[in-house]
């Protein structure tokens, strides 16, 4: 410990890899050390101090390892206590207690949220956001509703998948404008100041639950109902008189196909703007490329080779074909537009 002095409830680094003393902790990684929290400091004499701790764990130290929602420098507070000497301390620890309250808040280096009972192996709930009902990564993306009465933090991924699923629902391109009133039309026409809007709420970068790409691609597995009993007359129909009545039955299709039309719908922020990109591929036409056998083919006069022909990705090869449009940030719960 040095010269250094701790008081209770402070935290200490402690070296548990044979670090030598004296190292300065801002050339190494936090995670190369435990962390605890000091309850108690007794000593025999000078040479014989022993502190009582709560260990801090890393995510990765936890029964079930990190999950998505663990911030890089997230540490899990516990109630697993136990007796260590003092000389193993390297250092204190800045580590601070967050608890979700202000969405402004700047977090240190090191901070906790959750705790881990230890006797019974289990982690307490924590804070939940958007419309999945999930946890915040603090290292990832949040926008807020803009709405006083709403006012929601939604996770960017959450916001993309709905927009992905929405183009799948309607078949493709931009949504249609919303109807307009009468008294909007004269209200727009009157009022022609523009009005300074305030830029979206948005945040560092969730109780488990089901994404919105899980459920989208379960809303879009359409299910067929029970077929009736048939009687003995309408059993004699054969599927050459069905397709006769033009009754064609439609083809389901599986998870698979769906989340492989989710995968080639892009959606990207645009710089400077709350609206979004949206690229769809699905149906992007491709010409196959074929490439001269040099061996058996005729030569121009003077020409030693046949020039490669150039190959493209699939991707370059529709680009000219492919449909491009922005489209608005909607909150998903209250349906605001994010401006």
């Amino acid at each position: 410990m040095g010269t250094e002095t701790f008081a209770l409830n402070e935290y200490v680094f402690i070296n548990h890899t044979n670090i030598p003393h004296g190292t300065d902790l801002s050339q190494i990684d936090d995670s190369k050390f435990w962390v605890a929290r000091v309850l108690e400091i007794r000593a025999e004499d000078e040479a014989h101090v022993y502190l009582r701790v709560y260990w801090m764990y890393w995510p990765e130290e936890l029964p079930g390892g990190r999950q998505y929602y663990h911030g890089a420098k997230e540490l899990v507070a516990s109630n697993h206590m136990e007796i260590v000497d003092a000389m193993t301390v390297s250092g204190r620890a800045n580590v601070k207690h967050w608890l979700e309250l202000d969405e402004d808040e700047d977090l240190p280096d090191l901070f906790w949220r959750q705790k881990f009972d230890y006797p019974t192996q289990s982690l307490m709930d924590i804070r939940q956001h958007c419309r999945c009902h999930r946890y915040y990564n603090p290292d990832q993306l949040m926008v807020g509703c803009p709405n006083p009465k709403c006012g929601t933090w939604l996770h960017e991924q959450c916001i993309i998948d709905d927009i992905k699923c929405k183009v799948l629902e309607r078949g493709g391109g931009p949504p249609d404008p919303p109807p307009q009133t009468a008294t909007e039309s004269e209200d727009s026409a009157e009022n022609t100041i523009s009005v300074a809007k305030a830029p979206p709420k948005r945040k560092g970068g969730a109780k488990s639950g089901k994404s919105l790409f899980q459920s989208a691609v379960e809303s879009f597995k359409t299910s067929t109902p029970a077929p009736e009993t048939p009687d003995k007359q309408s059993s004699k129909a054969t599927p050459s008189s069905a397709a006769a009545n033009g009754k064609a039955s439609a083809k389901k299709k599986t998870k698979k196909e769906i989340e492989s039309e989710l995968d080639k719908i892009k959606v990207t922020y645009i710089a400077g703007s709350s609206r979004v990109l949206v690229k769809d591929l699905r149906g992007v036409k491709t010409t196959a490329t074929v490439t001269p056998k040099v061996n058996g083919t005729k030569k121009k006069r003077g020409s030693s080779a046949v020039a490669p022909v150039e190959e493209k990705s699939e991707e370059e090869q529709g680009e000219a074909e492919a449909k491009e449009w922005e489209e608005d940030v909607c909150c998903l719960v209250c349906n605001s537009v994010i401006e």
